[in-house]
């Protein structure tokens, strides 16, 4: 291929092709350079190790109406591999590219101020991060972009078939479509431990997590912090097991707000449009509409979480429940419609083992299942409860609180206890309304 090693470069309608390196930097090798490209093809290059298409360190890569397709790295970095350096990429295309470590597209570490733009990336395959892998970048906008059939391939550690960040900062994803990428956890978008990030008018649509234990097919974000997640839609995705829209673990101050989830399935788990667990904290949903998903527990399921916030949304027509809240510490859930289910064996609300657990303004109607209690359930049963320690747990007031107020169930059909099944539970109502339960 070609070396540049310092200096100024700027190809115009150039051919890299079917070039090969023993080490890095298949098509182009280059360190403290800077390369402006332009209607350039990168086609066919092979690293033994890492950038199959080009390597950089130090450097700055301005590339425009360019095509990355077929290149392959033994390590990192298909299309391209890039340390420390600075990205602007636009109007590329980047198709079936592959790594047999990280990045089928790009592996960048360290990355500053770089952009990606108004580019196709299609059929990309790595271990993890199928099309992009980003480690420790600051500054980092993907935008107007189609991420399509990427896909990750070691069941064990497959993560982001799209998209995989890691401890990057200022991340921003923005009038993005994440279709049909597949791993065994983010199918669509993996983040482990971003800072200050955004997810903006993106949608994720048809997106697949297929190897148990498999998590959010659509999204997963891990150890974030300080996150927003606006005008999202989440469309038919599908988890083997949780979370088949949208998942959550160990989150801090991740706000989601005006976001549509539909149809999508968690198969075997629980969350089938958005699941959180180990420990998320501050994780605020307001505005939602979850409508039609299926999982074995609930459309939003909720576990091990504190300072939970559900509000202003619609949760409607999802199977075997719509939220469920677990073994969580303070939840504020207020101005809430869940509605419109016939069938399942699952109540459409169910709180289970919290404590600090309000519901305000919650309306519940027109639900029909065969459990106990098709509207609400609450249950406290302590494993293997002998009368004694039930009696004992009542007598003392020890039993986790859940309040209900100005809230509303009207029309809902169960087995028994239409309305409401309390089990173990210590429940405060105030100003609620019963009618047409049975």
């Amino acid at each position: 291929g070609v070396t540049i090693r310092p200096a100024e470069s700027l190809p115009l309608n150039s051919t890299v092709e079917a070039n090969t390196a023993t080490t890095l930097g298949g098509g182009v090798y280059m360190e403290d350079s800077k390369l402006t490209l332009r209607w350039s093809n990168f086609s066919a290059n092979a690293a033994v190790t890492n950038g199959g298409g080009l390597w950089m360190t130090s450097s700055v890569f301005d590339g425009s109406d360019s095509a990355f397709v077929a290149n392959s790295a033994g390590g990192v970095g298909g299309g391209i591999a890039a340390y420390a350096s600075q990205i602007s990429l636009a109007d590329a295309t980047f198709n079936a590219n592959r790594a047999s470590q990280f990045g089928g597209c790009l592996f960048g570490e360290t990355l500053h101020n770089s952009t990606f733009k108004d580019s196709v990336y299609s059929r990309n395959v790595a271990r993890s991060g199928g099309c992009m892998y980003t480690f420790n970048g600051r500054s980092t906008h993907f935008s107007n972009s189609l991420f399509e059939a990427n896909a990750v391939v070691s069941p064990d550690t497959a993560r982001g078939g799209a998209l995989y960040a890691e401890r990057d900062e200022d991340l921003h994803v923005t009038d993005v479509i994440l279709r049909g990428n597949s791993g065994a956890s983010g199918g669509g978008v993996f983040w482990q431990s971003v800072v200050s990030a955004s997810i903006l008018r993106v949608t994720a649509e048809d997106n697949l997590v297929a190897v148990l234990p498999s998590t959010g097919a659509g999204f997963q974000l891990s150890g974030c912090s300080n996150v927003s997640v606006h005008d999202v839609t989440a469309l038919r995705n599908s988890a083997a097991n949780n979370g088949g829209g949208m998942a959550f673990e160990q989150v801090t101050d991740v706000t989601i707000s005006n976001c549509v989830l539909e149809g999508n399935t968690a198969i075997a788990g629980s969350g089938s449009a958005l699941f959180s667990t180990l420990n998320s904290r501050r994780l605020q949903v307001v505005n939602v509409s979850v409508t039609g998903n299926t999982a074995a527990l609930a459309a939003v399921h909720i576990e091990s979480s504190f300072d939970f916030v559900l509000a202003h949304s619609v949760l409607s027509g999802n199977l075997e429940g719509s939220l469920s809240v677990s073994s969580s510490t303070g939840a504020s859930i207020h101005d809430l419609i869940v509605t419109q289910v016939t069938g399942g064996e699952r109540p459409a609300v169910y709180v289970r083992d919290s404590t600090g657990v309000e519901f305000t303004r919650l309306n519940v109607t027109d639900i029909n299942t065969v459990v106990v209690g098709a509207a609400v359930m609450v249950d406290d049963t302590p494993p293997s409860a002998s009368r004694a320690a039930t009696a004992e747990a009542l007598a003392g007031d020890n039993l986790p609180t859940v309040l209900f107020t100005s809230c509303a169930f009207e029309r809902n059909v169960a087995g028994e206890g239409g309305a409401v099944s309390l089990r173990y539970a210590n429940t405060r109502w105030s100003r609620c309304r019963f009618a047409s339960n049975r």
